[in-house]
């Protein structure tokens, strides 16, 4: 029996990714070496995908929880890497399970490099009006509103793309997108065991895979 740790490995993308939702603690997850790569996936999917979105609640009611917004994005990370595995194993739907979560990393990146950018652009604008006060020729002084718009715009940017993220979260809230992501890979289950029990059937017209 193994273990799938979410600290930062290099030997496989399915090890890879951040901190488990309690801090400083690590967080592994249950391999078993007699089952196949798509029998573990379907073990330990649901239960990374149960740690990324533990979030969800403080990240939809609470804007401004920067470190709990980057908490769920590294979460998020090894959720990822699996479901990227597991497009090799399973179908369309489960593929567009994976977009989404995709969709939303990306957003959650997004976001977070605004939340990084904003204060170092303003500790940089503190710095020119220090620098001004030296000054005593006003036409020598530098002009910090370049740096003030971009600032605004910044926060437009994050509130917008924060928005976005928030309907996605409450969608798969109201959708059971943990139960979508669960079916998706047990039509992959149905169909293999159809063709184990009548593999000479003669064919019936009906896609397992479509729901």
């Amino acid at each position: 029996m193994g273990y799938l740790n979410r600290q930062p490995l290099t030997a496989s993308p399915l090890i890879r990714g951040g901190d488990s939702p309690e801090k400083n603690m690590k967080r592994n997850y249950n391999i078993k070496k007699k089952l196949s790569l798509k029998e573990n996936l379907r073990l330990v999917i649901p239960e990374m995908f149960g740690d990324f979105f533990v979030y969800a609640d403080t990240v939809i009611n609470f804007p401004l929880r920067k470190n709990e917004l980057h908490e769920m994005r590294k979460a998020g990370k090894p959720l990822r890497y699996a479901m990227e595995l597991g497009e090799y194993c399973f179908g369309a739907d489960f593929s567009l399970c994976l977009n989404e979560i995709k969709s939303s990393l990306d957003l959650m990146g997004e976001i977070h490099d605004a939340d990084v950018m904003i204060p170092d652009i303003n500790l940089h604008m503190k710095e020119v009006r220090q620098f001004n006060n030296t000054i005593t020729d006003n036409d020598q002084k530098l002009l910090t509103r370049q740096l003030r718009n971009t600032i605004e715009e910044l926060k437009s940017s994050r509130r917008a793309m924060y928005a976005e993220l928030c309907r996605m979260l409450n969608l798969w809230k109201e959708n059971n997108f943990a139960s979508r992501i669960e079916d998706a890979m047990k039509a992959d289950l149905i169909t293999e065991e159809q063709h184990t029990i009548a593999p000479y059937a003669e064919p019936t017209g009906i896609n397992c895979r479509d729901k």
